[in-house]
């Protein structure tokens, strides 16, 4: 082989070996994240795309702007989200909780947010507001629970333990239902989810929220741990703390200054 052939050879190995990692450089990942319907935060529609939704709207907000990722968001019962997000079929989920058992196959984001889980009533079972001060005064009450829901610690502990017998039921909107004629006492529900149903059933004279939230906790993204999403979450962290510093995230979910 002469001097001459061996150079273009070369010149060739260098020029392929710069346009494969040109072309790697600009690929663009995609990253599957599973949701239900979960109005007024998304909107799952049949056969349509999920496009809808103030959680939607911010999810995009986050990975519009994030060089080499998109996202992909696909429509699974919760139970089932959860799994392919254990089992590594879906890249993750978001609005989640931080629980010990979920923490054992997912990674968390920097937390977006906190908000608020209210204790809902009806003025056709209580004369006055209703309130309350400690857990412990929730026991009297029969509380409407949707198949498979989870409070906070307080809460799941007076259900476990039996000083709390929930009446159990298929959906959100059932619940509120059977609040409304008396059939169950009392709803805790996420603030907004909550009024969203009210607004839906025309129910805004007949229930309402006590004024001390349950509790109030923060949400995340998460992401599977068969999968290394490490690179993708330091980017989120940074992008998510630009835009909780510009309070974009808490305007775009419709939070107000004191919510």
């Amino acid at each position: 082989m002469t001097k001459k052939n061996l150079k273009k050879i070369m010149l060739f190995a260098a020029l392929s070996i710069f346009s494969f990692s040109g072309h790697a450089s600009n690929e663009v990942q995609t990253i599957s994240m599973c949701t239900e319907h979960w109005p007024p935060f998304v909107v799952v529609e049949k056969d349509k795309a999920i496009t809808e939704g103030s959680w939607v709207v911010l999810l995009h907000e986050i990975f519009d702007d994030l060089p080499g990722y998109k996202l992909e968001l696909k429509s699974a019962p919760w139970k089932r989200c959860l799994r392919q997000i254990r089992e590594g079929k879906v890249d993750g989920t978001f609005s989640l909780f931080k629980k010990p058992d979920r923490e054992k196959y997912m990674n968390f984001s920097t937390p977006l947010v906190e908000d608020r889980s209210m204790i809902w009533y009806s003025t056709l079972k209580f004369d006055k507001a209703f309130s309350w001060n400690e857990y412990k005064d929730l026991t009297p009450y029969k509380l409407g629970v949707v198949r498979g829901e989870n409070f906070n610690k307080e809460i799941d502990q007076l259900i476990s333990h039996k000083d709390i017998m929930p009446q159990v039921v298929n959906s959100e909107v059932q619940n509120f239902k059977k609040l409304a004629i008396g059939r169950i006492d009392i709803v805790v529900k996420n603030e907004r989810v909550g009024q969203a149903i009210v607004n839906e059933l025309q129910l805004n004279k007949t229930i309402k929220a006590a004024s001390k939230p349950a509790y109030a906790k923060k949400r995340y993204l998460s992401f599977s741990k068969k999968k290394d999403h490490s690179k993708l979450i330091n980017l989120l962290n940074k992008r998510i703390s630009q835009l909780k510093s510009s309070g974009e995230i808490r305007k775009i979910l419709g939070y107000n200054k004191t919510s």
